[in-house]
């Protein structure tokens, strides 16, 4: 019964007058954007410094591996490095939302003890910054919202800054990631 229903609704799907549905949307179309998140892929070396609102520092270096999917219309990356005690592993998308003119993006890691940050971007191609506003939940679980600034010096280095509000309201650098491109 159930392979008959299945059977039946993927002939339904596959007929002409489906494929023309003038009610189905068509795919979004690749534009300067896509190209911005084509250039963001590849294998990336990391050089992370986080800053305490105290104006204490600790350094650490790790991996960052981005591949396009949707055939070039998302970017999926996978990030290692050692942080405090052990190893943050994260894992997060960034697509081109042709409907809102802004990049979308997820975060989730190992770390991140009370769930995933979302975030909305913008890119200025004449100065070849990117500029995010990111909301998650932060240690206490209560939302907490940064700003990721990133600007590409050149196809094979860019600079990631996270701003986030200190216990005195003001904001500050709380990381800078340093990414340069790993060759072959």
């Amino acid at each position: 019964m159930r392979l008959t229903l299945l059977l039946t609704l993927i002939a339904g799907f596959a007929t002409p007058a489906f494929a023309q549905d003038p009610g189905m949307p068509a795919p979004i179309a690749h534009s300067a954007e896509h190209d911005h998140l084509k250039a963001m892929a590849g294998k990336w070396k990391v050089a992370m410094t986080m800053h305490a609102p105290d104006g204490s520092t600790m350094k650490s270096e790790g991996t960052h591996v981005a591949s396009l999917t949707m055939d070039g219309l998302g970017l999926i990356f996978d990030h290692q490095s050692p942080m405090g005690p052990g190893k943050m592993i994260g894992h997060g998308f960034l697509t081109w939302i042709p409907g809102k003119q802004k990049f979308q993006s997820i975060w989730m890691d190992n770390m991140s003890h009370n769930g995933m940050a979302t975030g909305w971007a913008t890119w200025d191609a004449a100065k070849k910054t990117m500029t995010e506003i990111m909301t998650g939940p932060g240690p206490d679980g209560t939302d907490m919202t940064f700003t990721i600034i990133t600007v590409a010096a050149s196809p094979d280095t860019h600079t990631s800054t996270f701003m986030m509000k200190g216990p005195d309201g003001k904001e500050f650098p709380m990381m800078e990631m340093v990414y340069t491109r790993q060759k072959g």
